[in-house]
């Protein structure tokens, strides 16, 4: 749906809001994409990109770091605005959980690494447990 002057201005905000959120959806895909492919590209050698002591290309790695930093909160601003107050409580759901799980896990494993219980925390496996329970609480909110 493209404004026109037959919309009302209600109509109009909506088509705008609907598009946005289809951009942020084709961006964050891309940003996935790229990064996904870079680290496959460095795992092509048969060493994995996230092998102990392995260093990354000076791009890549900033790279990585502008797309996480600058592209994604972006992405993030414009999908919460872009958001009805239902899909905004969702969001905020997942984010909560998967916060709450980060800030409650990390500390007990590291305290129990220093006791000698477990290997030192793994910088993948928290971002990654922590993303995904993000969004499975996300899922669980709205489909419910």
């Amino acid at each position: 749906m493209t404004p026109n002057d037959t919309m009302t201005t209600g109509e109009a905000r909506e088509a705008r809001r609907v598009r946005l959120q289809k951009i942020v959806i084709v961006l964050a895909l891309l940003l996935g994409m790229g990064i996904g492919v870079g680290f496959g590209v460095l795992s092509a050698g048969g060493e994995d990109a996230f092998a102990e002591g392995r260093s990354w290309p000076p791009a890549f790695a900033i790279a990585v770091a502008v797309g996480v930093l600058l592209v994604m909160p972006l992405l993030m601003l414009t999908a919460t605005r872009t958001a009805d107050e239902l899909e905004y409580a969702h969001q905020a759901f997942g984010m909560q959980a998967g916060g709450f799980a980060l800030i409650c896990l990390y500390p007990a494993w590291y305290a129990l690494w220093r006791g000698g219980f477990l290997p030192e925390p793994g910088h993948e496996i928290l971002w990654l447990g922590y993303f995904t329970l993000t969004l499975i609480a996300y899922a669980y909110h709205r489909f419910r």
